[in-house]
């Protein structure tokens, strides 16, 4: 889970929004930046400290719609741009980080910046001077200007160490201090004096870095997660592959990735989904293949086992039942005893084209064997869908009379009267009105084949 940050319409103010659901009115929020003091709460008056403080955040709704919550000057004006902050609730239901950014901090005497975390607010009394040796120096004539006071110490360089610490403490702390206070970088960090002024180079760094995190949020908001790695990311890591805030953006593109992944498979499943609607029982789990495929484990995979599960059954009951009315109906009939129409074997083909179906002209091979009878023809599932080879399975009975389907749907349904002078056999597709003739020409070999 992650916050958000958006302009507060005004200098002082910011407007967080949280992926958590939240209605309440107002929340009493803790900010920690993972910056200062190695993860120190910010405080009254810009004090930061280990123990969090809550300020009061009204909810309001935001200029790109939706609700998010609003904080003023006694946490704006404390922040700096892209410090990694976390804000948690004082219920303990609320806790979520992200960057600091899109805020203007509302101008003050002197700037207002971050202090370094320290144990106390309170300031330490200054050290006892040592003493002075006498001077052997003669003595000033009494005409002479007087020195001008010094300045009162500056309570971030001048410490006093309490009585109770010992003394080997005292020295390995006093070391401590003269190490800081003589390396620029930890100077600036602790001291927050003697800091470079950033470079041209260092504001357009942190602009790129901005434009890359905007950028992914509104790809993100209009679900177009899966363009944010060319046109956000990319475009950073071109000009800035070793960029201070390169750690940042690559979590950003981590997680845009995520998103992006998700968002395929859903419209993948969609469309599966959308294909077994209107596909009969038997022809289902074709629709879910190219799903379970790319997405075996995926979040919609077990949703698109059970629909298959279910509409195997209810194949299986309608094959189940449509056997027992034609056993029913055999008993019922009076049959002419007589040769078979076709003798076992592979036989040569012709399928008409049906351009209007998008069926192309075949020349498949039907095999036959013991009255049963079985080919392979490609033809789309429906209209507007690409071929696939669907296996026709049926049998001929003693009169010459051929039923067969795909995988005994009702919609799939081939019909014919087989004879020596007439072997043509007629198919059809849902959603086709013209019926797919096929021809059986001529024997190529004989016996059953185990080509089935």
């Amino acid at each position: 889970m992650s916050v958000r940050v958006l302009d507060g319409e005004q200098p002082g103010y910011a407007v967080l929004v949280f992926d958590k659901q939240i209605d309440s009115p107002s929340l009493r929020l803790a900010i920690k930046s993972f910056q200062v003091g190695q993860g120190a709460y910010l405080g009254p008056s810009g004090a930061w400290d280990r123990s969090p403080h809550f300020f009061t955040a009204a909810r309001v709704e935001t200029p790109k719609g939706g609700f998010g919550y609003r904080v003023g000057p006694e946490v704006v004006n404390y922040l700096l741009e892209d410090d990694h902050i976390e804000a948690s609730s004082d219920d303990g239901l609320l806790r979520e980080d992200g960057y600091w950014a899109n805020a203007t901090p509302l101008m003050m005497p002197g700037g207002a910046r971050p202090h370094t975390f320290v144990a106390s607010t309170a300031d330490a009394p200054s050290a006892p001077s040592a003493p002075v040796p006498p001077s052997v120096a003669p003595p000033q004539p009494s005409s002479s200007p007087a020195s001008p006071p010094a300045p009162p110490p500056n309570p971030r360089e001048s410490w006093q160490l309490p009585d109770w610490l010992p003394s080997a403490a005292a020295a390995a702390v006093l070391l401590t201090v003269a190490i800081v206070a003589l390396v620029p970088s930890l100077r600036c960090s602790v001291f927050g004096s003697g800091c470079a002024a950033p470079s041209e180079s260092d504001e357009a760094e942190r602009g790129a870095a901005k434009r890359a995190r905007d950028c992914a949020v509104e790809k993100e908001a209009a679900a177009d997660s899966c363009s944010a790695e060319a046109a956000c990311f990319s475009p950073y890591r071109g000009q800035f592959p070793h960029g201070a805030s390169l750690a940042q953006i690559e979590e950003v593109a981590a997680r845009v990735a995520q998103s992006c992944q998700t968002l395929g498979e859903n419209q993948i499943f969609a469309s599966a989904k959308q294909c077994a609607a209107g596909a009969t029982t038997c022809v289902v789990e074709t629709c879910y293949a190219e799903y379970l495929r790319t997405y075996a484990n995926g979040g919609h995979a077990g949703e698109a086992r059970a629909d298959i599960a279910r509409a195997k059954q209810a194949c299986l009951n309608a094959q189940q039942r449509r056997k027992s009315e034609a056993d029913e109906t055999r008993e019922h009939q009076e049959r002419a005893v007589g040769p078979a129409p076709l003798l076992d074997g592979e036989y040569a083909a012709d399928a008409i084209a049906v351009s209007a179906c998008g069926v192309q002209r075949q020349r498949p091979h039907v095999f036959v064997c013991s009255s049963k009878i079985w080919w392979v023809h490609e033809a789309p599932l429906a209209p507007g869908q690409p071929s696939r080879p669907l296996k026709w399975e049926g049998s001929i009975s003693d009169d010459g009379s051929l039923q067969a389907s795909v995988g005994g749907s009702s919609s799939y349904v081939a019909t014919a009267r087989i004879a020596d002078a007439d072997r043509k056999v007629e198919m059809r597709y849902p959603g086709c009105a013209s019926p797919v003739t096929l021809s059986i020409r001529h024997q190529l070999s004989a016996g059953c084949s185990e080509a089935r």
